[in-house]
C-alpha cells in the first residue's frame, strides 16, 4: 500500500548490443552501481525487512527507489514502554482514554517486522468521549506552519476483546497553537484483527490555521456515555513525514531516541558505458506513487558537471527538460493526466552537441 516503486532500464549501444536492466531479476548488472547513504526498510515476503547502507530494496514489485525523506517520529521502534495500568507510555507517545475509561498497557513485540505496543481500554464512560492514540506527545506534537503538507502513518489491529460501541475509528491529523487545539482532518480506519501488515493508515493534511505551531497526529475512536467497552488494539509503524503522501518506514537505530532520514535511493552508470559515439537511448518503466506533487527525476542523463537531460515527473504532466546548475535552461514536450497510481513506460534520445 506505502511502496513507491520504480522499475528502470537503460539501453546504450558501445558494443553493438544494449546495456538492459530489468529490476524483475532481482540482479544490478554492471556497469550499474546502487548507492544509498542510510539504511532502509521494505516489505519482503509481507515481513518488514532491514536494509544496510548501499543494500538494494528488491520487491515483488521489483526495485524500490525512493526520495530522501524524514521520519519527524521519535520513537518508531515504541522502545521505553512498561507494561501496567496504566503502565509507562513509549518515549514520545501520548494517550487520553476518557472520562472513566482505563488505560493498560499489555506488553510490546513485533509482528510482521513492525515493532508495536497492545493497549487495552476498558470501563463505561461516564460522559461522551473518545480514546486517542497519540503518535506524539499530547498537546506538542511535531513543530509545523501553515502552508506546509504532512502525512502520517500507522499500522493499528484489534487483538482482543470487542470493538463494540466504539465510533467512527480513524487516524486524524490535528494542530496545535502551543498546547491549544486549533482543527484537524483524518481518514476513517474501521478496527479489524487481521495482519499488522494489512492495518496500515494514511492520512495527509496541509497545514490551514495561521497560529498553529505544531501537529499531533492520533489514532481515535469515540465512546458514548453508559455504553461499555473493552478492547485490546495493537499500534506499530509510527511515521510523520513534512510530505504528500507515504514512504517506507524509516527507523532510527535501536535505543536511539530521534528522528531519522533515510537517504535517496540511487542507480548509475558512466555515460561512456551507455552510448556509443556519445548518444544514447534511455527508458523508464515504473509505478510512481498516488500523490504526484513537485518534481522528480525518472531517469537523467548528467552531460557535465553542471547540465543534465532529465525525464521528470512534474505533478501529473511528465515531460524532457535540460538543466543547467539546477535550472532548466530548456523544457520538450509534455505528457499530461499522469494521475493515481500509474505505471509509466517513456524514453528518451540524447545527442549532445545536436
Amino acid at each position: 500500500m506505502f511502496r513507491n516503486r520504480h522499475r528502470g532500464g537503460w539501453r546504450g549501444q558501445p558494443t553493438g548490443r544494449p546495456l538492459v536492466f530489468d529490476a524483475g531479476t532481482g540482479v544490478i548488472p554492471a556497469p550499474l552501481v546502487f548507492g544509498r547513504a542510510s539504511g532502509a526498510t521494505a516489505f519482503v515476503d509481507d515481513a518488514l525487512t532491514e536494509f544496510a547502507v548501499d543494500a538494494p530494496r528488491f520487491t515483488a514489485g521489483g526495485l524500490l527507489l525512493e526520495g530522501q525523506r524524514t521520519n519527524q517520529h521519535p520513537n518508531p521502534r515504541l522502545e521505553g514502554a512498561v507494561a501496567g495500568t496504566p503502565g509507562t507510555a513509549p518515549t514520545g507517545v501520548g494517550f487520553i482514554g476518557g472520562t472513566t475509561i482505563t488505560r493498560s498497557i499489555v506488553g510490546v513485540g513485533v509482528e510482521d517486522g513492525i515493532p508495536y505496543i497492545d493497549v487495552r481500554f476498558f470501563g463505561t464512560p461516564s460522559s461522551n468521549g473518545q480514546v486517542l492514540f497519540f503518535l506524539v506527545p499530547v498537546g506538542f506534537g511535531i513543530s509545523a506552519a501553515v502552508g506546509q503538507t504532512w502525512t502520517a502513518l500507522l499500522y493499528a489491529r484489534q487483538v482482543a476483546g470487542s470493538p463494540a460501541n466504539i465510533v467512527t475509528p480513524r487516524l486524524t491529523v490535528q494542530e496545535y497553537a502551543g498546547a491549544t487545539y486549533v482543527t484537524e482532518s483524518n481518514t476513517s480506519h474501521p478496527i479489524t484483527s487481521g495482519a499488522l501488515r494489512d492495518g496500515g493508515v494514511t492520512h495527509t493534511r496541509t497545514i490551514t490555521g495561521a497560529a498553529t505551531t505544531n501537529v499531533c497526529p492520533a489514532w481515535q475512536g469515540f465512546i458514548t456515555a453508559g455504553q461499555p467497552i473493552d478492547v485490546t488494539m495493537r499500534f506499530g509503524g509510527l511515521q510523520i513525514e513534512q510530505a504528500a503522501f507515504a514512504s517506507t518506514l524509516i527507523r532510527p537505530p535501536v535505543a536511539t531516541i530521534a528522528p531519522s532520514t533515510r537517504a535517496f535511493d540511487s542507480l548509475s552508470a558512466p555515460w561512456s558505458s551507455v552510448s556509443r559515439g556519445g548518444e544514447a537511448t534511455l527508458l523508464f518503466s515504473g509505478t510512481v506513487p498516488t500523490a504526484q506533487t513537485g518534481e522528480r527525476t525518472l531517469v537523467a542523463a548528467y552531460l557535465s558537471s553542471v547540465e543534465r537531460v532529465a525525464l521528470r515527473l512534474n505533478g501529473g504532466n511528465l515531460g524532457i527538460g535540460v538543466y543547467t546548475a539546477g535550472a532548466a535552461s530548456s523544457v520538450g514536450g509534455a505528457l499530461t493526466g499522469v494521475t493515481g497510481t500509474a505505471t509509466i513506460r517513456a524514453g528518451m534520445t540524447i545527442r549532445p552537441g545536436r
